[in-house]
């Protein structure tokens, strides 16, 4: 794949909704595709060496919660409650590592070119990629990121989750921003019922309107 540059990224700040007013979903994904959805990071328990997601749907039954699609993580685990307690809370800014990875599985499925990928990262993340890696610094309305690309799969490869990424056909997108529990994705009906269906993701269909 071509070196890019900001004209292969122009098409973000013209598809996405960057008028000043409520920090939204359509903020974040641009508008051209059919479906948004909401990707929760999952909390983690750690124990025997080892680590385990856990659902916010476990998180807020066990609190007696009730989940929806706007829910914050503090709302089905307030403060002082067991999960509070035991749990560590989801990554900002990061995906988990099993998440990633089925992410990446399930979405180089549904593009024709899951070996042409862009992925972009928040500048402040730039000292976390490899010394060898093809950088090239870009900017959008909210900063500035560096751009690399490769296949699809090797999203989950790097130091550090790309803030965006999507193949080069534009069939969906991902958005992990770097101070957000959770991610969005950008993409057609048939995409995101594959994702809604999967065990190993939680995530929730939500408007362009939606708090972000």
């Amino acid at each position: 794949m071509a070196r890019v540059g900001n004209a292969d990224i122009r098409w973000i700040d013209q598809r996405r909704n960057t008028r000043a007013g409520p920090f939204v979903v359509g903020t974040l994904v641009p508008d051209e595709f059919a479906a948004c959805l909401r990707v929760l990071h999952p909390a983690q328990r750690s124990g025997n060496g080892l680590v385990q997601d856990v659902r916010w749907q476990d998180i807020a039954m066990s609190n007696g919660r009730t989940l929806s699609s706007l829910s914050h993580y503090e709302d089905i685990s307030p403060p002082g409650s067991l999960s509070d307690l035991d749990l560590a809370k989801p990554l900002q800014g990061q995906l988990a590592d099993r998440l990633c990875e089925e992410l990446a599985a399930t979405l180089s499925r549904h593009t024709h070119t899951p070996a042409d990928c862009i992925f972009m990262f928040s500048s402040s993340w730039g000292s976390l990629l490899p010394s060898n890696a093809e950088l090239t610094r870009v900017q959008l309305y909210e900063g500035d990121y560096v751009v690399t690309t490769g296949r699809c799969a090797e999203a989950c490869d790097f130091a550090v989750n790309p803030t965006m990424w999507w193949p080069s056909d534009r069939s969906w997108i991902v958005v992990t921003q770097v101070d957000m529990d959770s991610s969005f994705i950008g993409c057609d009906y048939v995409t995101m019922k594959a994702l809604l269906e999967s065990p190993n993701i939680e995530a929730w269909q939500v408007s362009r309107e939606a708090p972000a």
